[in-house]
């Protein structure tokens, strides 16, 4: 055996020697039985851990933010309607007469009521018999009718305002032609007995009806009442 074959037997009986002392040493100063892949181990189960855990998992079901509800607003208390106001009834001049003066109603009754001023006999002791005066509207009939009254009351109710109409609209300022639309052809009609341009048409119901006067086109009087009173050419004679 030469030199050189030797020194290699003793540098790997060194180099095994060594290798053995270095286990023996490790083994007996480490509690863990396997140091190495122990500390391996770990690591890759750190590793693991840290990659794979996820957030606790919530619940599926996702909670809307609550809302805020508007504060309840209370209705203002209804108000009764406005009551409307009721006009008062239309009042016509009818044949009987005008509102609460009409044919036979006691003069002193009107005037104890306030519907009529009693303006005086048209003669204290009349020579034909019979007494004839005369009465203007008061209240609510105030300038708008005049009467004539007898001995048995308010005969005659005579217009003095345009205002007054008829149920078919006839007022003061109508002419024939509406008058004959209105009633057609007078039942009575003659010239006037001091004016002969006047034109005197009757229009009878029953015991009353109306007399219109006219003198070239426009009417003079338009009067109500008693049928035998309104043909008294003055009225009282």
């Amino acid at each position: 055996m030469n030199d050189r074959s030797s020194r290699i037997i003793i540098f790997f009986g060194t180099l095994i020697a060594t290798l053995l002392v270095v286990l023996i040493v490790v083994l007996l100063t480490s509690d863990d039985p396997d140091p190495v892949l122990s500390a391996a181990e770990t690591s890759a189960t750190t590793v693991v851990t840290s990659t794979t855990s996820s957030p606790p998992a919530t619940s599926g079901t996702t909670t809307a933010p609550g809302t805020t509800a508007a504060p309840a607003t209370t209705a203002a208390p209804a108000t009764s309607a406005a009551t409307p106001t009721t006009a008062p009834p239309q009042v016509y001049l009818l044949p009987e007469g005008f509102g609460p003066i009409v044919r036979g109603v006691d003069e002193n009754d009107l005037v104890a009521s306030g519907d009529l001023v009693f303006d005086g006999w048209d003669a204290t002791d009349p020579p034909d018999g019979y007494w004839c005066g005369w009465g203007s509207g008061a209240g609510p009939q105030l300038g708008l009718v005049g009467t004539q009254i007898f001995e048995f009351g308010i005969g005659v109710v005579y217009v003095t305002d345009p205002s007054v109409v008829t149920p078919e609209g006839i007022s003061l300022s109508s002419s024939e032609a509406n008058i004959v639309a209105a009633y057609g052809p007078p039942d009575e009609q003659h010239a006037g007995p001091y004016v002969t341009s006047e034109s005197w048409n009757y229009y009878q119901f029953g015991a009353h009806g109306y007399r219109f006067i006219f003198d070239g086109g426009s009417m003079q009087q338009m009067q109500a009442g008693d049928w035998e009173k309104l043909h008294l050419g003055e009225g009282c004679l």
